[in-house]
């Protein structure tokens, strides 16, 4: 159950979740800032809502920097130096763009351009293992319940296009054989 308290403009709640079974001390959720009371109970409620599901997770400062860090000690345990290399070495170029960004922050928009981005300056193959990694990555923080959603869910690979000049630098190998050849390489 909630309580509400008007602090200056603003209005504030406060939800009890009992007693921390190792402090002994009583644990809350708080926020405040709302313009209005209702304001601050329909978020109360959806808090509330949140903690009976199970579906609740605290704000957390966690950065994508320290996720990936936590995530690649837990990798090494279970797989070969060479593999934790090539991913570490694949996880670099995610750690250059969400260094210090809170991992709660980064949405499918940013993720996006982050794949756009990266598509644009490596190979398929290459891209590929960055993205996987970083899927990885994602995928340990929403298991920990550091993250409510993956970002990486329903991110497209932009498909490279193929422009006229390029088709006509190509020499195309010929695949088959003349009849005098074929003769030829039957004799």
């Amino acid at each position: 159950m909630a309580s509400y308290e008007k602090r200056g403009n603003t209005w504030r709640y406060r939800i009890s979740l009992g007693k921390d079974a190792e402090t002994g001390k009583y644990k809350y959720i708080s926020n405040s800032g709302f313009k209005r009371k209702s304001d601050a109970k329909h978020h109360a409620e959806m808090v509330e809502r949140q903690l009976r599901n199970g579906d609740y997770i605290a704000p957390s400062t966690s950065t994508f920097k320290q996720v990936a860090d936590d995530w690649i000690s837990q990798y090494a345990n279970e797989v070969k130096v060479s593999s934790v290399r090539a991913r570490e070495k694949a996880i670099n170029h995610a750690i250059e763009r969400f260094n210090n960004k809170p991992i709660q922050t980064i949405n499918k928009h940013e993720y996006q351009r982050f794949v756009n981005d990266i598509s644009a300056q490596y190979s398929k193959n290459y891209v590929d293992s960055i993205i996987a990694s970083t899927n990885m990555i994602f995928k340990y923080a929403y298991d920990m319940k550091l993250i409510r959603i993956m970002p990486s869910e329903g991110i497209k690979r932009p498909k490279k296009k193929i422009s006229v000049e390029e088709l006509e630098d190509t020499e195309i190998h010929k695949k088959f054989l003349e009849k005098d050849e074929l003769f030829q390489f039957l004799e």
